[in-house]
């Protein structure tokens, strides 16, 4: 990849240029003053709370820090607020310390700011450790807004290098008001995402600045700031392939001409070595807590399944989609396309990295990023999107002659105000933040009524897809498919597996139980999803079902056939064992299809002494005449749902499901 060396255009009037120069100067200015000062204008007293994954990032300050060591069981008793998180995460391993699934790239950074704060304290004082906390956090609050502010300077710089100061002002304030950075730079700052900003910024800067024919110094600090980028957010690092991209055609050039192949491959290893060097803590801090060989990615949403990836519903799902909360991200995108020839391997480099992001992030058990304001996960990769931004801002402001900055001006205005609407929204609406949020619901009067019918616009492409692979689909099935996810949890420290293979709609509860998955079905039907990527492996179990005996005749027994897209597929009688009201019905593999599965009950009166026949696999109430058809005497209240593996004997998965049954009970977890 050759270097950028096109100059933006200059003025022929000097001083009109450095006037120029100093209005986007003072804009950006402003901006950082509004970030830095933000609390000031929200709400003061909020910056000395923490909650969520903030916790477990402030804790390697305060145990560094407070007790020199990386055992965090005491500081998470200490600051999770109720006793049942605080026992939660206090939970010590086989190692002797409590987990803690994060990086620690963003707390180094923030260490200044934290130990300024305690030297504050120090003189000042504070009236206890509540308060004294709360000024910390406050503190360490300041410190990731700084490096926000760093970092859009870092990406105005970085932009000014291919565009005019316009645009590149214009794709620094996008980037930054139209993407999920407006709510982790302003309103959630104690996570990654903001050191990870600055982090993959000053990389894209340096790369850029010390050019593909860098020396050896050049190499070392780019690999020292790629370790820092892997330090903050390991899937981050995966931004040395625009080193790939950029050294390739350098490289097997001097592999044809026969000189100079050895000297970059030992740059290139140099830079490796100290690439992992930076890296070094991240592996030692895992080595420590899990033990050896063990990392994150063996316990639970951390866990990665490399041949599964869900890269529609990243990318489209209403559940946090990239493109469908960002709708700025689909002009990125087309940005990248847009470059002049001269830009063309910068746009190549920029595209291959963020794809390569969206695998690693696809891959992960919560795909989603649980509770997240859109996909949270890409904000470390701002630069590369201003710079997707700016190419599009550019290509259309060549579309027109008269006031040629109104047009990217108007878009980006238009998707800034979508965006702090859905921010105001997702601080103040109260729905479940790690569920996709029912756009319908807050989406005012007639605009709503037409998002709940056919689904949010920007996740049309993504519903597009799904409808190809499960025809027959109506927009909102659509929307709900791309939602679901498909989770097998492998906690191997442990020995505990979780695996949760369909998803249900239609009066089905959320999953339930610690030990495999169970659901309670409250009406006659509901809908099953299956993926087109897994079957499920096991048998299904329908059982203890409440119900109330009204009109049923002596010697006669309330009965309920099971249907699968009206198929008959097994039959419940009652007066089951005495832990349940119901005999099981196994559903087996076979009979499910993939894609969506209609599940129907219907309601039957059986003779009592027939009971025998009936439970007999295979008999079909609709061929017999000693069944009658339910006539509204008889409610059904609950069902539950089992999954089993396959190869287990049907008596062992009864008395499984007695064991659970009576444990529940005793723990009074599930009310009917």
């Amino acid at each position: 990849m050759e270097r950028e060396t096109d100059k933006p255009a200059q003025s022929s009037k000097g001083s009109a240029t450095t006037r120029t120069h100093a209005l986007h100067l003072a804009a950006l200015l402003v901006l950082g003053l509004f970030i830095v000062l933000f609390p000031l204008v929200e709400n003061p007293e909020a910056e000395g709370k923490l909650r969520g994954d903030g916790i477990q990032y402030f804790s390697y300050l305060q145990s560094i820090f407070e007790d020199g060591d990386i055992q965090f069981a005491d500081d998470y008793v200490e600051l999770y607020p109720s006793r049942k998180e605080q026992a939660a995460k206090a939970k010590l391993l086989p190692t002797g310390y409590a987990a803690n699934y994060f990086a620690p790239g963003a707390p180094l950074c923030w260490a200044p700011f934290y130990l300024a704060g305690k030297a504050w304290l120090a003189v000042a004082g504070a009236p206890d450790r509540e308060a004294e906390i709360a000024f910390l956090v406050a503190a360490v609050r300041l410190g990731s807004r700084v490096y926000v502010v760093l970092s859009l300077v870092l990406i105005f710089f970085i932009l000014r290098r291919f565009f005019d100061p316009n645009i590149s002002l214009l794709g620094v304030l996008a980037v930054f008001f139209c993407t999920a950075y407006l709510h982790y730079g302003l309103h959630n700052t104690i996570l990654s995402h903001n050191v990870g900003a600055f982090g993959v910024a000053l990389f894209v800067w340096l790369v850029l600045r010390t050019g593909s024919q860098r020396d050896l110094k050049g190499w070392l600090l780019v690999g020292a700031v790629a370790g820092f980028v892997a330090l903050c957010r390991w899937q981050n690092g995966i931004i040395v392939v625009w080193l790939a991209v950029e050294q390739a055609p350098i490289f097997f050039r001097a592999l044809r001409e026969g000189a100079g192949a050895l000297r970059l491959l030992g740059r290139y290893a140099l830079s490796s070595l100290l690439f992992f060097a930076v890296l070094s803590p991240q592996f030692l801090i895992w080595v420590v807590i899990f033990g050896p060989f063990k990392t994150p990615l063996d316990f639970g949403a951390n866990a990665i399944y490399w041949g599964r990836p869900e890269i529609i519903s990243l990318l489209f799902s209403v559940r946090h989609g990239l493109l469908s909360w960002h709708p700025i991200l689909y002009l990125a995108v087309i940005g990248f396309f847009l470059m002049p020839k001269r830009r063309r391997a910068i746009g190549f480099s920029a595209l291959l990295a963020l794809i390569c992001l969206i695998y690693l992030n696809s891959v992960t058990a919560d795909w989603w990023a649980g509770d997240s304001f859109g996909m949270r996960r890409f904000v470390s990769f701002s630069a590369v999107f201003a710079l997707g931004i700016a190419s599009f801002s550019e290509a259309l402001r060549s579309l027109l002659r008269r006031r040629p900055m109104l047009a990217p001006i108007s878009v980006a205005v238009a998707l800034a105000a979508l965006n702090l609407f859905l921010f105001n929204e997702y601080r103040d609406i109260d729905f479940h933040r790690g569920r996709p949020p029912a756009f319908g619901t807050f989406l005012r009067e007639e605009v709503g009524g037409l998002v709940s019918d056919y689904g949010y616009p920007f996740a049309w492409p993504g519903a597009l897809f799904q409808t190809m692979a499960v025809p027959g689909t109506s927009p909102d099935e659509a929307d709900w498919i791309l939602t679901t996810y498909l989770l097998q949890r492998q906690d191997s420290m442990n020995g505990v597996v979780k695996a949760e293979y369909p998803s249900f709609r239609e009066g089905f509860s959320e999953p339930l139980g610690e030990d495999g998955v169970y659901r309670l079905l409250g009406g006659r039907s509901g809908t099953v999803y299956l993926s087109r990527l897994e079957v499920p492996g096991g048998t299904m179990v329908l059982i203890d079902g409440q119900y109330e005996e009204e009109g049923v005749g002596e010697g006669e027994i309330p009965l309920i056939e099971v249907r699968l897209e009206g198929r008959h597929i097994a039959l419940l009688s009652g007066r089951g064992s005495a832990m349940r009201n119901w005999t099981p019905a196994f559903i087996k593999a076979r009979h499910w299809k993939l894609g969506l599965n209609r599940l129907e009950l219907a309601l039957w009166v059986g003779k009592d002494e027939e009971l025998a026949r009936y439970r007999k696999e295979g008999f079909n109430p609709l061929a017999d005449e000693t069944v009658r058809p339910n006539d509204g005497d008889y409610s059904l209240k609950v069902y539950r749902l089992f999954f089993f593996p396959g190869f287990m004997h049907r008596r062992a998965i009864e008395k499984a499901i007695d064991e659970r049954l009576k444990a529940e009970k005793q723990r009074r977890q599930i009310r009917f």
